[in-house]
């Protein structure tokens, strides 16, 4: 057999993996979650689990005490008792695809808040651009292609019309020379039992690709406790190159343990260039695990590509993504 063809049935298996195990993995896991609840500690007193933990916490309670110090400075006093949520994310991504071709990226985000100085506006440091990755439900459910390197600093107001959510994004760019970009943002929830809506609408502008329009909207259905249905339609045109693209998918959630949830995602991606057609259409069953809520985070996504530049020749690939919160 070819190594291609071995890299192909190899990955197809973990691709199914779920599908023929879901049982046997609640078992296991309802034992361990048994186990689990005997100790709700985070690991034995100097293990190496428990030290990077405490390590954690410590960063985490440094980053909160200073972003306090600056909000006191610059409002003088306090205004609230809400505790500081201001986080530092780092993340790691990776992937491999059928062929051999690998994207592996770095990238961080700082988000300092200043509760007491405004309680409607945030300030963020990043290595990409969060507003363009937010677009996309490719970027959240079923990410297999790594964030666009774009280094700068955002600030975001908020403010509530009514039962819909309003927020302004201006953003600078650190390059040579800097560019800016903004994003006016409007969302909102609308549950219409046992449905859950999700309706967005965003305008974009870019100093160098200028204006655009975003919609999405998202809908959840959850009827049954053991899983979760979501129906996602978007699209996006940006003006400057005339370009038109949609997203329309469906994922299945199913939790495996409290910590642990598989979600099974087909995609489909549009594009009008150089006429409307079908780009390419993407299946995967992503395994989301929080072994620690807000501080480490992984995700183990296989996929199975088809692509239009391949003639929709299937390739498969499986993508890695950590993230750690301080």
């Amino acid at each position: 057999m070819r190594k291609s063809g071995r890299f192909r049935k190899k990955i197809l298996n973990l691709f199914i993996f779920p599908f023929y195990f879901f049982p046997l993995m609640e078992t296991l896991s309802s034992l361990a979650q048994a186990e689990v609840s005997k100790k709700e500690s985070s690991g034995k007193p100097g293990s190496v689990e428990a030290s990077l933990i405490d390590y954690n916490q410590y960063l985490s309670e440094k980053f909160d005490n200073m972003a306090e110090e600056v909000d006191l400075f610059l409002s003088n006093k306090s205004h609230t008792d809400q505790q500081n949520p201001s986080a530092i994310r780092l993340n790691y991504f990776d992937s491999i695809e059928e062929g051999g071709n690998r994207n592996p990226s770095f990238h961080f985000n700082v988000d300092l808040r200043l509760p007491n100085l405004e309680e409607k506006w945030s300030v963020s440091f990043t290595s990409y651009d969060q507003d363009k990755e937010s677009r996309s439900v490719r970027s959240k459910q079923q990410r297999v292609q790594p964030r666009t390197e774009n280094y700068g600093a955002g600030l975001a107001l908020f403010q509530n019309l009514g039962r819909i959510k309003t927020s302004f994004r201006p953003r600078i760019e650190l390059r040579d020379p800097l560019q800016t970009s903004y994003t006016l943002r409007f969302e909102g929830t609308s549950p219409v039992e046992p449905y859950r809506l999700y309706p967005r609408l965003e305008l974009f502008g870019d100093s160098e690709k200028g204006t655009g329009q975003f919609v999405s909207l998202h809908m959840e259905l959850s009827s049954h406790p053991d899983f979760s249905l979501a129906v996602f339609s978007e699209e996006e045109y940006q003006d400057a190159r005339n370009l038109f693209t949609t997203t329309h998918g469906l994922s299945l959630g199913k939790p495996l343990t409290k910590k642990l949830v598989a979600s099974p995602t087909i995609t489909f991606y549009s594009t009008n260039r150089e006429s409307y057609h079908l780009e390419d259409f993407t299946a995967s069953v992503g395994l989301s695990h929080q072994p620690y809520r807000e501080v480490f985070h992984y995700n183990i996504t296989p996929y199975w590509r088809f692509s239009k530049l391949e003639s929709f020749k299937g390739k498969v690939g499986i993508s890695v993504e950590t993230e750690l919160i301080f």
